[in-house]
């Protein structure tokens, strides 16, 4: 059949076809008059793609599922390859909620500390209380709100994709959970404002000398002088994770040192800089809390419970301490250029590189998941 007949009986435009087979989902043979000709079978992959992009697939997702069609199974999510996609997706979604469940309890830890380290029977207690364990951590809660929020609407969005239609449906609970989880980023302070407060909250506290920012700077600079290793014989199997996480946080001292001595009467007014920043200040507080608290668990359950700890810890560092030095290439792309950004990008020479096998990690991450559950990885 020609491609126009093709088009008409699977209801998508001439034009997506030629996007699909530009992209080799879609393969078509030329006749003696040129003409594009397709055979019987493309109509069910045709089918098979625009259904999987209806439900929010991406169109590389979608080459599993056709090449699984066109080896001759009579569904597309029948081969060990097309559930690969949703082994990504379970493991994606299993170490979010892990960092997550990590940056909470740190959290949580830290003001029950503060609040029992204070005399209940002083006259100042209820003052003491507010300032020493809630005011003091307004930084860490507006990281953790914005980072449960945002990844609370990856899980729902994802645990709806992997069900597709059946998602939407109110059989399934992800439907009540999908339509639930949106309204989080919004209420208890909006996770614009949120990030907002984050590095506010920083260089307010710098300039009143309630951290010790400066000394900090220049250990970061002794440090670089001197090459320094920033790591740690006591992380073990996450030494790289652990230099990882050391590394971003003087990237973030460094960064915030600059953009103080540029441009500090103006900054309050650079909300975009702002916001990249506090994304970077999320970022290196989550991986500071999973590498800190999947050291911690170390041997407590079983080995396979410690490797999956180790696993969802290495998925997510891996990706994230890039993250954060993008964050940083941007404000000082914006900030500065030619010899003085060439000088400043140097940064980059200090952060480990981390070459991972992460598609074979998440597959090995869900395969574990599946058998065995989330439950053990969460001990407290």
């Amino acid at each position: 059949m020609r491609i126009g007949e093709l088009a008409r009986r699977t209801g998508v435009s001439t034009r997506s076809l030629r996007y699909y087979e530009q992209h080799g989902l879609l393969r078509s043979r030329r006749g003696a008059n040129g003409y594009r000709q397709y055979a019987e079978e493309d109509v069910r992959l045709v089918s098979e793609i625009r259904a999987l992009l209806g439900v929010g697939f991406t169109l590389e997702d979608t080459r599993p599922f056709v090449d699984c069609l066109r080896s001759g199974h009579d569904k597309g999510g029948s081969c060990p390859e097309s559930v690969a996609v949703y082994q990504r997706k379970l493991a994606e979604m299993a170490t979010l909620i892990y960092v997550a469940d990590s940056m909470s309890y740190r959290t949580a830890g830290l003001m029950d500390d503060a609040a029992h380290a204070l005399d209940p029977n002083a006259p100042d207690y209820q003052e003491r209380l507010v300032r020493e364990s809630i005011e003091e951590y307004t930084i860490e809660a507006s990281a953790l709100k914005v980072f449960g929020t945002e990844t609370l609407d990856f899980v729902a969005d994802e645990a709806l994709q992997v069900l597709g239609g059946y998602g939407f449906t109110a059989e399934y609970p992800v439907e009540r959970h999908y339509r639930d989880s949106r309204i989080n980023r919004i209420f208890e302070g909006t996770n614009e404002i949120n990030r907002l407060i984050i590095p506010a909250t920083l260089l307010k506290r710098v300039g009143q000398g309630a951290l010790p920012f400066t000394e900090f700077l220049e250990k970061v600079d002794r440090e670089i002088a001197e090459g320094a290793s920033w790591g740690s014989e006591k992380a073990g199997a996450l030494e790289r994770e652990y230099r990882a996480a050391e590394v971003s946080k003087r990237i973030v001292a460094y960064i915030t040192r600059l953009l103080v001595e540029k441009s500090l009467a103006s900054l309050k007014d650079k909300q975009q800089h702002l916001e990249i920043l506090s994304n970077m200040i999320i970022e290196v507080f989550a991986m500071d809390s999973v590498v800190a608290r999947t050291l911690a668990l170390k041997g407590h359950g079983s080995e396979s419970d410690d490797q999956l700890r180790l696993m969802m810890t290495k998925i997510y560092v891996a990706a994230t301490h890039e993250s954060v030095l993008d964050g940083a290439r941007k404000l000082l792309a914006n900030e500065f250029e030619g010899e003085e950004l060439r000088k400043h990008l140097q940064l980059e020479d200090i952060l480990p590189k981390i070459p991972m096998r992460t598609i074979a990690a998440k597959t090995k991450l869900a395969e574990a998941l599946v058998a065995q559950g989330l439950g053990p990885v969460f001990l407290r």
